[in-house]
């Protein structure tokens, strides 16, 4: 960000928890784990403090293997994100994932979540 306070504040968040050992969320979140539902995929999200909340709408690109789409229908609930797609089946989700991205899904701790490309676990019988 432009802001170099936000920057300042995010590092010394980190210092805190990694080099001082404090019991705070310092990292990152990641999406750790994907699994299909009939209608999309939930997403699991490790190192996200209390939540997830987003500042932005967000995008998601989901592929089944030979086509993808862009979806913006998903729900937020604490540290998973459910997206919905017209997809028979979703093999792979992506978020962040060109260079025109602009991260807008945030921990309760106000630090950005990392851009990823997961493989969707299939839904279990």
């Amino acid at each position: 960000p432009k802001d170099k306070k936000t920057i300042g504040l995010r590092l010394a968040r980190c210092a805190r928890g990694w080099l001082y050992g404090e019991n705070i969320p310092y990292k990152f979140p990641v999406c750790s784990k994907a699994e299909a539902f009939d209608g999309g995929a939930t997403l699991f999200f490790d190192d996200c403090g209390d939540g997830l909340y987003e500042s932005a709408p967000l995008e998601f690109t989901v592929s089944d293997g030979t086509s993808e789409e862009t979806t913006d229908r998903y729900v937020i609930d604490g540290d998973k994100i459910s997206i919905y797609s017209d997809m028979p089946e979703i093999r792979e989700v992506r978020f962040c994932f060109n260079s025109e991205s602009i991260v807008s899904l945030y921990s309760s701790a106000d630090i950005p979540a990392a851009p990823f490309r997961i493989r969707v676990d299939k839904r279990a019988v």
